[in-house]
């Protein structure tokens, strides 16, 4: 069946994340491989954050994957069109090589 993450997006079993508003037009996402229904036709990289849980920490950074291209950064305060099939992923903040 399900782990309950398909659905936080549209309200139905996780609350107010993604401030879904019905599943009429939702679309579906992924954030690390996990997938999400978002009704919203736009997200800020705060509300993404909150969708997964536990939310994104602020030692992690957020990704939009762009196929063909260098993968974006997603800000807090950016706002991201939602569209079918869009996917994310997160990465430490911070980067130490030779660090174990």
């Amino acid at each position: 069946m399900s782990d309950g993450k398909e659905d936080k997006g549209s309200g139905e079993d996780g609350g107010d994340k993604g401030g879904g508003h019905g599943d009429d037009h939702a679309v579906k996402i992924k954030i690390d491989r996990a997938q999400f229904k978002v009704a919203d036709k736009a997200l800020t990289g705060a509300q993404l954050r909150r969708l997964p849980e536990p939310d994104v920490g602020p030692d992690r950074d957020l990704f939009e994957v762009v196929p063909g291209g260098s993968d974006r950064k997603i800000e807090l305060t950016e706002v991201v069109k939602m569209r079918d099939g869009l996917r994310f992923f997160t990465a430490p903040a911070q980067i130490n090589p030779g660090r174990a």
